[in-house]
């Protein structure tokens, strides 16, 4: 899934996100503005962050957590 990497590098760079300039429903900004509202005070089964692990990483933890 490079796509997805490349997209995380460029919205840590504070580039634009990727495909909100070319949604016609979205104004420009607004996935970021929503971002911490949406996720603010939000409980959460699991956390993995996945700027800092690996996929694999990320799969073995779901994977550990929810006895798959």
């Amino acid at each position: 899934m490079p796509e997805i990497a490349e997209r995380r590098r460029r919205l840590r760079g504070g580039a634009q996100p990727i495909g909100e300039a070319q949604r016609a429903d979205r104004l420009s900004g607004l996935a970021r503005w929503q971002f911490r509202r949406v996720h603010q005070n939000m409980p959460y089964d699991l956390e993995a962050d996945a700027s800092r692990l690996t996929p694999l990483e990320c799969a073995r933890r779901i994977r550990l957590e929810f006895r798959l």
